[in-house]
């Protein structure tokens, strides 16, 4: 018998490679597409249309962490967060872009615990005032709340897939997540099992239904305070993985607060200057201090009063110098430029050793000011050559001083101290 002939085995090679081809590609998704990065298109001036919470902390496609200690009432905070937001407002300090429509898939409440949680958050928002009585009603309609706990792992992502196909035009902006633990299916610690729920199970989910995902884990044991700073160490809060907060777009921590067993510090872990969150002074605050209301049965939470954060808390919270008497300031900005007789100085020189020599940011900075040139003492002068600025000094001197500038300014080199 003859053997094959060389075409019949360059045919059957080729039928091969075929099927081995339609079979690789079976296992694999649609090929993703190359974009030139001269390509991406801008974001408009009217804002990122994917937009969630400002200021883009969290946008669509996008997931964050919601970190803290077991019993701390993470529940209860994201229940708050889910109404408030679905009327529009602020939740201590995160704000959206516009009324959010939620769903809270849990798996730790009964249905009591999530009546209590609701109902105190909707008597909190009405004694605060935050809308009409009608307005905190629309808002909790936003809300839905699905219990699961039944599925883990693709499993999970595969069911949140399916939910969210059959939503049709009541899909949500925003899905929580109640707790990571109860739904990721492996050890948390492990980073292929982390990557693995994450990344290629619900990435894709909220890609495929542009949605907001928050996700709420739990800490191992309370963490030590010694070398702890309100640093990017905070991204690292939860248990497990460092796939999580690698993961994460945005990170927020409840941390316990010494001396207090109602106030906490929020934290934000990563992402945070998006926040613009800002101390007494005006600059960027890493975190705030939010506490359980003080109302015995009532879950909900609140700004705490100034007397109810321990002393020493409140002086670690602030990443700037502590609220000052702004007259004294205004005493001591003067005297600066009294040491300097009757020569003054550039104006923008002077805000910035005002700034650096009293330890206080530009908002303080500009009433510490506004007080000085009320005292008279001080005063300020436009000077007008080929260069305009402003020059600042001593009442009695400041003309003098300005005419001088405008006399020497052709000079090749400013008189010493004066360079801009």
């Amino acid at each position: 018998m003859n053997g094959p002939s060389a075409l019949s085995v360059t045919l059957l090679d080729a039928v091969v490679e075929t099927l081995d081809q339609t079979v690789a590609d079976a296992g694999l998704p649609e090929l993703p597409k190359v974009v030139p990065l001269t390509e991406l298109a801008s974001i408009p001036a009217t804002g990122d249309p994917n937009e969630l919470l400002k200021h883009r902390f969290l946008c669509r496609g996008g997931a964050m962490l919601i970190i803290g200690q077991t019993g701390f009432g993470k529940s209860s905070f994201i229940m708050q967060a889910a109404i408030t937001w679905g009327q529009g407002r602020a939740m201590q300090g995160i704000a959206p872009v516009k009324p959010l429509r939620s769903w809270i898939i849990q798996a730790e409440n009964d249905e009591g615990d999530l009546v209590e949680a609701r109902d105190g958050v909707l008597q909190g928002m009405a004694e605060e005032q935050a809308g009409t009585e009608a307005q905190i009603k629309a808002a909790a309609a936003t809300v839905s709340v699905v219990s699961v706990d039944s599925v883990v792992g693709p499993a999970f992502s595969a069911l949140l897939d399916r939910m969210l196909r059959s939503a049709g035009t009541d899909k949500p902006d925003l899905v929580f997540i109640d707790p990571l633990l109860a739904y990721i299916g492996g050890e948390v610690n492990k980073q292929e099992v982390a990557s693995a729920f994450l990344r290629a199970g619900l990435n894709p989910v909220i890609h495929r239904h542009n949605i907001g995902l928050i996700i709420i884990h739990h800490t191992n044991k309370p963490p030590k305070e010694k070398g702890r700073e309100l640093n990017g160490d905070f991204a690292y809060f939860g248990s497990g993985s460092s796939e999580l907060a690698n993961w994460a777009r945005a990170i927020l921590c409840i941390q316990a607060v010494k001396g207090s067993d109602h106030v906490f510090r929020l934290l934000a872990g990563k992402r945070g200057r998006r926040l613009r969150w800002q101390d007494s002074n005006g600059d960027f605050a890493p975190s705030r201090f939010i506490a359980h209301s003080p109302i015995p049965g009532r879950i909900c939470w609140i700004e705490p009063a100034p007397g109810d954060i321990p002393l020493e808390e409140a002086e670690r919270s602030s990443s700037g110098p502590k609220p000052r008497n702004l007259e004294a300031l205004a005493e001591k900005a003067i005297a600066f430029l009294e040491s300097r007789g009757k020569n003054g100085m550039r104006l923008k020189l002077f805000e910035a050793a005002v700034e650096g020599s009293l330890g206080i940011g530009k908002s303080i900075r500009e009433k510490v000011l506004a007080l000085a040139f009320e005292t008279g003492r001080i005063r300020k002068k436009f000077v007008k050559t080929d260069e305009r600025f402003w020059v600042v000094g001593l009442a009695a001197s400041v003309e003098n001083y300005a005419a001088r500038l405008v006399t020497e300014y052709n000079a090749p080199v400013l008189p010493a101290g004066e360079s801009s």
